[in-house]
């Protein structure tokens, strides 16, 4: 009996990604998978995981920086660039397109039975996304405390 490479085939699903073909995302994928994001909770089939991010950023694709594979689990680290040109579906509604550009890192979590995902989740910094997107402020540096000692003044 061959050995599968499960990392061969979730390469195979982010060059997929980065192409924008839904048919070879679903054929790696059993029909009952589920993808869980894990700063909403959503939990999206993988062709709609897939065609939510393909719709926010038509031009997105992913660069993978680590992956670590064991049995019938692979973990891998990317980078997901993109400009938000369509919706972006989140647990509140749609965001709107803003127009502008993002890079975040994410960690996914990808199982596999016989050559086929079969569930996984996606860790990214929501928070970050949010900024990126101009839907949040960028957070301000606090005031100095009393007992932290502030610079001389010059006049």
């Amino acid at each position: 009996m061959a050995t599968i490479d499960n990392a061969a085939i979730l390469r195979d699903i982010y060059q997929a990604f980065n192409e924008k073909d839904v048919k070879r995302v679903g054929a790696r994928a059993s029909p009952d998978a589920r993808i869980v994001r894990v700063p909403s909770g959503e939990s999206l089939g993988v062709i709609e995981d897939f065609q939510g991010w393909a719709t926010a950023f038509p031009d997105g694709q992913v660069e993978v920086t680590q992956m670590v594979a064991q049995g019938d689990c692979v973990v891998a680290e990317i980078i997901g660039r993109g400009t938000h040109q369509g919706p972006l579906s989140s647990p509140q509604g749609p965001i709107a397109p803003t127009q502008r550009r993002v890079e975040m890192r994410l960690v996914d979590v990808y199982f596999f039975r016989d050559g086929k995902v079969t569930g996984g989740r996606t860790y990214f910094d929501a928070m970050s996304l949010m900024r990126q997107l101009g839907l949040l402020r960028a957070p301000e540096a606090p005031a100095p405390t009393a007992s932290e000692p502030r610079p001389e003044a010059r006049h």
